[in-house]
C-alpha cells in the first residue's frame, strides 16, 4: 500500500495525474483546469532538469565517508539492499541488482579493511529471492567474501532496522557502520540510531553533477533523480511527523 501511495504522488505517475485531472475539469472550470495543466507540465519541465536533481539530492548527502579510526570503532557492518534483478534470462532467474551490488562491494571493501563481520538486510518486497540473499551469493561466488548474517524479511528501511537490531544484539552488536547510497542514509541512520544501535554512516555512490549548458536540458535519468530524492525526502517528512 505505501509503494502504491508514493507511486501516485511522486513523478511522473503524480505530475500525469495532476495533468489528466486538469484536463477533466478544464470542460467545466477552465482556469482551474489550465493552471492545473500548467503546473504538471512546469513541474515535470523543472524535475527532468540535472541542475535540480542534483540540487534535491545534494541535501541529502551529508555524510562525509568514513574514515578508518571511525571504522575501527565499529563492531560489524551493515549493508542495506536496494532491489534485486528479477527473472535474469542471463542469468537464468534472480540475481543482485545493480544498487545492491554497488553497496555490497563496497561493504566488502569495508570488511577487508577491518575484519568485520557483515549484515546484509533486505526481504523479497516483490517477491522472488529476497535482497540479502543475492547479495550473500554475489558475495561469496564473484568476490569470494562470507557474509556472517542476513536478513531475509525486512520490506523497507525501517523493518530492517528493528530486524538487524534484534539479530545484531544477540550477538552483543551495538555499534555498526551502516552501508548504502550516500543520499539513503539520513533517513536510513534515523531508523537504525531509533532501535538502540549507535550508527556510524559509511556512505558511497555519492552524485555530484557539473553546473554547464547540458545542467538545465530536461533528460528522463534526471526525472529518475528527482524522484528518487524526494522519496527520500518525504520519508524524511513522514518520520518527523511520526507517520513511520
Amino acid at each position: 500500500m505505501k509503494k502504491l501511495i508514493l507511486s501516485v504522488v511522486l513523478p511522473p505517475l503524480g505530475l500525469i495525474i495532476l495533468m489528466v485531472a486538469g484536463l477533466a475539469l478544464s470542460r467545466y472550470q477552465r482556469m482551474l483546469g489550465r493552471v492545473l495543466v500548467s503546473a504538471s507540465l512546469t513541474g515535470l519541465l523543472i524535475l527532468s532538469t540535472p541542475w535540480i536533481a542534483s540540487f534535491l539530492t545534494s541535501g541529502l548527502q551529508k555524510f562525509p565517508p568514513i574514515d578508518s579510526s571511525q571504522l575501527a570503532e565499529c563492531q560489524a557492518i551493515v549493508v542495506l539492499g536496494g532491489g534485486v534483478y528479477r527473472d535474469a534470462p542471463e542469468y537464468g532467474g534472480d540475481t543482485i541488482g545493480s544498487v545492491s551490488l554497488e553497496r555490497l562491494r563496497y561493504a566488502l571493501y569495508l570488511g577487508r579493511l577491518s575484519d568485520l563481520p557483515i549484515l546484509a538486510t533486505g526481504g523479497a518486497p516483490e517477491g522472488g529471492v529476497a535482497e540479502s540473499v543475492a547479495m550473500r551469493k554475489s558475495a561469496e561466488d564473484e568476490f569470494g567474501s562470507p557474509i556472517q548474517w542476513t536478513d531475509e524479511q525486512s520490506m523497507d528501511t525501517l523493518s530492517s532496522a528493528r530486524l538487524s537490531a534484534s539479530l545484531l544484539k544477540e550477538h552483543g552488536v551495538k555499534r555498526i557502520a551502516l552501508v548504502s547510497h550516500a543520499w539513503h542514509l539520513p533517513r536510513a541512520v534515523a531508523n537504525f540510531e531509533a532501535v538502540g544501535l549507535e550508527v556510524v554512516p559509511a556512505p558511497m555512490g555519492f552524485s555530484r553533477s557539473s553546473v554547464d549548458a547540458f545542467a538545465f536540458l530536461p533528460s528522463a535519468s534526471a526525472l529518475a533523480v528527482s524522484s528518487r530524492a524526494l522519496h527520500e525526502w518525504l520519508g524524511i517528512l513522514a518520520s518527523h511527523l511520526g507517520a513511520i
